[in-house]
């Protein structure tokens, strides 16, 4: 699945979840093998990145790369029991805001709940960072990656079923 090119223009209304995920809000349910690439938004603050996780959300063997946002920019974690798992997070924009801003924002403590992820800080021990990401062309939009990748053969199988295909409908 991909999910590209939408846009929103909200002023952030700090009551509401209006502006939280311009691309997908995952609240309760799963989103997996997806693509989530070149999503902005406008407005004043706009910040609830491409994704939104929240409630029992969960994100598996999804790659959130190329969106550019105000605010947050890859993926707003506002949930203590959401997850993510061997999730590749790169080459987010935000435009005022730090590193943290345009890869992963933390908002409920949440690092704990990301599993073998590749993101552009450290979340935790089980992650790795994106410096030297090993991918073959992250700066025109093509994410596979190349031999000798972080992201290769660091994923885990924990509380998780892989699906049998991967996002090109590879077998895995």
């Amino acid at each position: 699945c991909v999910i590209s090119n939408n846009t929103s223009s909200c002023a952030w209304d700090n009551a509401a979840y209006n502006t939280y995920g311009c691309a997908a809000i995952v609240y309760g349910g799963v989103i997996e093998n997806t693509l989530i690439t070149k999503n902005s938004t406008g407005g004043s603050d706009a910040g609830g990145g491409a994704i939104c996780m929240t409630g029992t959300g969960t994100m598996i063997n999804c790659t959130v790369a190329g969106n550019t946002m105000n605010g947050y920019a890859g993926v707003f974690f506002n949930s203590k029991t959401a997850k993510a798992v061997n999730c590749l997070i790169c080459n987010n924009t935000s435009s005022h805001r730090t590193e943290n801003y345009a890869g992963v924002y933390n908002g409920s403590s949440v690092a704990p709940y990301f599993t073998a992820c590749v993101a552009p800080v450290q979340i935790n021990g089980s992650c790795h960072t994106a410096a030297g990401l090993g991918l073959k062309d992250a700066g025109h939009g093509d994410y596979h990656p190349i031999l000798g990748s972080v992201c290769l053969d660091n994923g885990t199988l924990d509380g998780i079923t892989p699906s049998a295909l991967d996002l090109d409908g590879n077998a895995r």
